[in-house]
């Protein structure tokens, strides 16, 4: 062993850095710590990519209507109103789930305030949407 390995290592062949100088073990454990927060760092960051990634369910491309094969509505003139004007936003079972709940009033109510929410219905659309709404899924 050479006089300055012998020298810094107090003759024992053991490193102590001395007093005020961290120890290896203190570099170690950081190092540790670093390398544990940076893979948790990583996973979060690749979880919110890989979430922001996949289209909400509520997200419909324009011009698309979310219209699932078994929401089938009955026939009449304000079915087409209804497609277009509400699933925009929300599955048309979010609207035909209320059958035999709302009279005419609350219907009116639910489109005025659903046109105030954004959806886009002219006032000769209102009327046959709550007409159509009153005839099928009124209350009896």
């Amino acid at each position: 062993m050479s006089s300055a390995h012998r020298d810094a290592t107090g003759g024992q062949g053991v490193y102590s850095p001395g007093p005020g100088r961290p120890s290896i073990a203190f570099f170690y454990n950081w190092l540790m710590g670093f390398r544990i927060a940076s893979a948790l760092a990583l996973i979060l960051l690749l979880g919110n990519v890989i979430a922001s990634a996949q289209p909400s369910p509520r997200q419909v491309p324009t011009g698309q209507q979310p219209q699932k094969p078994e929401e089938k509505l009955p026939e009449g003139e304000g079915r087409e109103i209804l497609r277009a004007a509400c699933s925009v936003c929300h599955a048309v079972s979010e609207v035909t789930k209320f059958a035999g709940t709302y009279g005419r009033d609350e219907w009116r109510d639910l489109v005025k305030s659903m046109i105030v929410y954004g959806a886009q219905v002219t006032a000769e659309e209102e009327e046959i949407l709550v007409d159509y709404l009153d005839m099928h899924f009124g209350k009896d």
